[in-house]
């Protein structure tokens, strides 16, 4: 589901006589004070786009190349939601 999943999550709890709140609460990992935590990131969503498509591995490893050699001095922004559902 990706971006959409706490939409389509919303929209099942509700279904399912839930309220809901949710809260935009990205993860920012900063490369000068978590290096390894970014580089696994930068591996992990390389290593997930290669398992959906391997036509551009290429251009996969590529990115993955010049995201890693900016840690030191680079922030990885992840999108994030929080969710809570309580029973109506």
């Amino acid at each position: 589901m990706g971006s959409q999943a706490a939409a389509v999550a919303v929209q099942q709890l509700a279904c399912a006589g839930y309220e809901t709140l949710q809260t935009q609460t990205d993860w920012v990992i900063d490369g000068a004070l978590a290096p390894q935590m970014q580089r696994a990131m930068i591996e992990g969503m390389a290593a997930a786009a290669l398992e959906q498509d391997p036509a551009p591995e290429g251009a996969v490893r590529s990115w993955a190349a010049r995201r890693g050699a900016g840690i030191g001095s680079s922030r990885l922004r992840v999108g994030h939601v929080d969710l809570v559902a309580t029973p109506r």
